[in-house]
């Protein structure tokens, strides 16, 4: 429940050697109703989400492969679009991508448990008030009474969105590719992960580790949401990284 906003701070670093395209994703530059309103009779998937970003990718007609960077929604979207090829990525960096589908991977430690845990929080969004939805939602990702420290405006403007979430955890968890799928991604990979997140996001990101030879993990002193809370301290990896790819 985030926007393009979140980036400006990396942005400002990056635009001197780099052109930056920063998408708001679908229901998150504009209302969510707008976007719920399309799926009454079907599950939303990752597909869904990533047209709106293949067709402003198109309308540039870029020439050169693109860098690509994800964080937690974002970065499961950055996967999907690195798995479907439809437009040419050099290489990811992702900040914790909540690809919960991968939880679903039979026999190996805690997953099964996690994603019981990310089922039911899943499942009971829609069944609060949009301020209680947003509320749950936002605690789950920082700790209990975060949300209730916010601005009252901030708190509206999240409760206006958490409609969305509902739709990007059927994306997520419906998302059909495999674990060993992921053997066939050959590109550059840095995944950041925080070292004081939710375990959920933080297997996800071992587990791609373990299934990519190209990948690279590190952990930074951060949650989930340090793009937003630590952003120098994050960018400053993700910097680095996109600056050797260009050596």
């Amino acid at each position: 429940m985030s926007s393009h906003r979140q980036w400006q701070p990396l942005v400002a670093e990056l635009r001197q050697d780099h052109l930056c395209i920063v998408p708001d994703l679908q229901g998150y530059g504009v209302p969510a109703s707008k976007v719920l309103g399309n799926f009454a009779t079907r599950d939303y998937q990752m597909a869904d989400e990533a047209a709106l970003v293949i067709d402003a990718i198109a309308e540039l007609q870029l020439d050169e492969p693109l860098s690509i960077v994800g964080h937690s929604f974002g970065g499961a979207l950055a996967l999907h679009l690195a798995m479907t090829k439809p437009f040419a990525i050099k290489e990811l960096v992702l900040f914790e991508p909540v690809a919960f589908h991968l939880l679903k991977t039979n026999g190996l430690p805690q997953c099964q448990e996690l994603l019981a845990e990310v089922q039911a929080l899943a499942e009971q969004l829609p069944k609060l008030d949009n301020l209680d939805a947003a509320r749950v939602f936002i605690d789950y990702w920082q700790f209990d009474g975060f949300f209730s420290g916010l601005p009252l405006r901030m708190q509206q403007n999240l409760a206006e969105q958490v409609s969305k979430v509902t739709l990007d955890f059927q994306a997520l968890i419906g998302e059909p590719l495999l674990l060993a799928d992921y053997q066939r991604l050959n590109l550059p990979l840095l995944l950041l992960s925080g070292s004081k997140s939710r375990r959920s996001a933080q297997r996800i990101s071992e587990l791609l580790h373990q299934t990519i030879k190209a990948s690279e993990l590190r952990l930074v002193a951060t949650g989930h949401m340090g793009p937003v809370t630590d952003p120098a301290l994050v960018n400053s990896e993700i910097c680095s990284f996109l600056r050797r790819g260009m050596a």
